[in-house]
């Protein structure tokens, strides 16, 4: 992205010599000078159609470089957007799975761990099947 500001500020630099240029042999030519004859006159002519096909040329070359550097935008912006889109992906399969997980650690006779031995079994597999779960839901929804 920084070489496309670099090279837009030399097309810009380029453009603004070939006006001045331009307007130097504009102004030679608005004058009569002794030295003046045809000859000289139509190679300060064609030197300044030249000078305008640069600058044209100049301009054209910076609106193909702003087209670029904003598909390069987009295309920085767009996978952004997948990483994102990821990331929140995964975290909405983490956040209840850990809301089970710091329920269960509290120090509260709300689980039956003690009476039930397989209390910790039930709720590793039900953690496991709401994962598989949202996992296969966004799966199916092509978020992931």
């Amino acid at each position: 992205l920084s070489d496309t500001a670099d090279l837009r500020s030399a097309l810009a630099e380029i453009r603004h010599l070939a006006q001045a240029v331009d307007q130097t042999i504009g102004a030679i030519l608005a004058d009569d000078f002794p030295f003046m004859n045809d000859d000289v006159e139509f190679d300060f002519l064609h030197v300044r159609e030249h000078l305008k096909a640069v600058a044209e040329f100049a301009d054209r070359l910076r609106d193909r470089l702003n087209g670029v550097r904003d598909n390069l935008a987009f295309v920085i912006a767009n996978r952004t957007n997948e990483i994102m889109r990821v990331l929140t992906v995964f975290a909405s399969i983490m956040l209840p799975l850990s809301l089970i997980a710091g329920i269960y650690g509290m120090n509260v006779p709300l689980w039956p761990s003690n009476s039930n031995d397989n209390a910790f079994s039930l709720v590793l597999g039900g953690m496991f099947v709401l994962g598989a779960g949202l996992w296969l839901f966004f799966r199916r929804k092509k978020w992931l």
